[in-house]
């Protein structure tokens, strides 16, 4: 993953309330998968390795983030530790198997928590971030993103 594509991740993390947080996560996931398989069938193993250990790892924050009072976590569970298992068979065999498995399980969940995502209206979940604005600068069709910056950033006492 490119710096800017994990700044632009982490920009929208910061603006995002708990739901479109989590549909980022698969964003990020399958970002992650990707470049794996792209390493994998350029034959450098040592960057699919790096690149599916951090596939694996959003994988385990998506699993953290269960939620254990409701049932559909219990259900979720098994899938993600599937796919941990087939990103690892990947890792090991060296072979792009275990990516396609592991595609074919979280596409669907990741249409699903994006579309609850879309419904759920509450509150960013992080406070005291910078307010991201984007519009048209004076340029003829170039659209530049501005950060505003606010005086209540940092620690509050």
């Amino acid at each position: 993953m490119n710096s800017e594509l994990k700044l632009d991740f982490t920009r929208r993390i910061t603006q995002s309330n708990s739901s479109e947080i989590i549909a980022i996560l698969y964003e990020i996931f399958f970002v992650y998968l990707e470049d794996g398989r792209e390493a994998i069938e350029n034959g450098d193993f040592e960057a699919a390795r790096e690149e599916l250990r951090h596939a694996s790892t959003v994988v385990q924050h998506l699993k953290d983030a269960l939620n254990r009072k409701y049932e559909l976590s219990a259900q979720l569970y098994p899938l993600y530790d599937f796919c941990q298992r087939a990103i690892e068979k990947s890792n090991y065999r060296r072979n792009v198997v275990g990516i396609d498995e592991a595609r074919k399980v979280m596409e669907p969940l990741q249409e699903a928590f994006r579309q609850i995502a879309n419904l759920d209206q509450s509150e960013s979940v992080m406070k005291n971030t910078q307010t991201v604005m984007a519009g048209m600068t004076y340029g003829r069709g170039i659209l530049n993103e501005t950060t505003v910056y606010e005086n209540n950033r940092g620690f509050l006492a």
